[in-house]
């Protein structure tokens, strides 16, 4: 059983192998040529036949065009077969070579309600390229992968590819560098084919795809040479990891936020009464407002932004810890303000204002932190 990869039928053509011996090659050669010769043989494909066995010999006759052949079956298939005597490098997207430069795959998934749209992206970069390309496509993919019933099998998959990058882009690179190091043999240069060729190694398994880049540098002639550095593809993948751990955080955060936010706002419907209604002059009913003294207070300082909060919307502040006292000013969404006390209920709480004035706010309608920017001159905080 053939286990090699024959793309242009070289092999095929005169029925041997990558192991036959030049002795063998010649006198095979020698008997098909002979009896496809189209002065012996009038078949109407003799030509061709006798043309295509004179090619794969010219081939197969020469260690070293054998040996270019055999590399370049590794990573091509019939198709896209360079030409040999005309092949050119690989150029990054200065379209310049570099020695340096990867080939990555880019995952990418949209997922739109009713479609989803999925691509892939070869390109040539630098590591920190491939870096700033992988960090902004986890971005894309965690963000708007989802969102439609056939994404998040696709986006899921997306990920873990862009993820496992140096086992998705292996063979790709294994490409780059046997047509590179090809390249650059037949440009006269080869201290640098040796040192893709020595990268090449890593990028395969296969025993006999590593005895044949070796054979490509054995006949280069020159001596082992300091190999280039390879990537950290666990870098590549960790920058990937920053998108949902990004998330995850914020995730945590709110929900810290909110649980914070409920044990300094209760939502207790029982709401303690803290007007009192008295006689006033001409037998007005009026407030006495003395009972805010029954206020639980929180020690004020100014330096202190843990008592910072601001407003959820536009809210009247009160003379006093009821909707039945005045109001004392009325604050836009997003004021800042510092909490000074608040109501056993944790319905109602006091907050200190810019110019120094105290009063008070039902909780709903506060949320912690700073909202607007806190005027210069504000006495909450310095």
């Amino acid at each position: 059983m053939q286990n090699f990869h024959d793309p242009l039928k070289y092999y095929e053509i005169l029925d041997v192998t990558p192991q036959t011996s030049e002795d063998v090659i010649k006198t095979k050669y020698r008997e098909k040529a002979k009896f496809w010769h189209p002065d012996h043989n009038p078949s109407p494909n003799a030509m061709e036949n006798f043309k295509n066995i004179s090619i794969a010999y010219d081939i197969l006759k020469d260690e070293k065009s054998k040996l270019t052949y055999d590399l370049l079956s590794l990573v091509y298939n019939e198709t896209n077969f360079p030409d040999v005597d005309a092949i050119t490098l690989f150029l990054n997207s200065a379209n310049r070579f570099d020695p340096n430069m990867r080939a990555v795959i880019i995952n990418r998934v949209f997922g739109m309600i009713v479609k989803t749209s999925a691509n892939k992206e070869r390109k040539f970069m630098t590591f920190a390229e491939a870096k700033k390309s992988l960090f902004k496509s986890a971005l894309s993919n965690w963000l708007f992968g989802w969102w439609s019933l056939t994404a998040p099998a696709k986006n899921w998959n997306a990920i873990s590819e862009n993820l496992d990058v140096l086992k998705t882009n292996k063979r790709e690179n294994l490409k780059l560098f046997i047509h590179n190091m090809i390249a650059l043999a037949k440009e006269n240069k080869p201290q640098q084919a040796l040192a893709l060729a020595e990268l090449a190694k890593n990028y395969t398994d296969d025993e006999r795809e590593k005895m044949l880049i070796s054979d490509f540098i054995k006949n280069l002639g020159l001596p082992e040479t300091k190999p280039l550095p390879d990537w950290n593809y666990k870098t590549l993948k960790t920058v990937q990891f920053l998108i949902p751990g990004l998330i995850i955080f914020i995730i945590f955060v709110a929900v810290n936020a909110a649980i914070f936010s409920r044990s300094y706002f209760s939502s207790n419907t029982r709401e303690i009464n803290y007007s009192q209604k008295v006689k006033g002059m001409e037998g007005k009913t009026t407030f006495d407002d003395v009972v805010v003294g029954k206020i639980l207070s929180i020690p004020v300082d100014t330096n202190d932004t843990s008592m910072l909060f601001h407003t959820k919307s536009s809210v009247d502040v009160m003379y006093g810890p009821s909707d039945d006292f005045d109001v004392l000013f009325n604050l836009k969404s997003g004021h800042t303000v510092r909490i000074t006390g608040y109501t056993p209920d944790e319905v109602w709480y006091r907050v200190m204002l810019d110019n120094g004035e105290d009063g008070f706010v039902r909780g709903k309608y506060l949320q912690k932190g700073i909202g607007n920017e806190i005027p210069a001159n504000s006495k909450i905080y310095q």
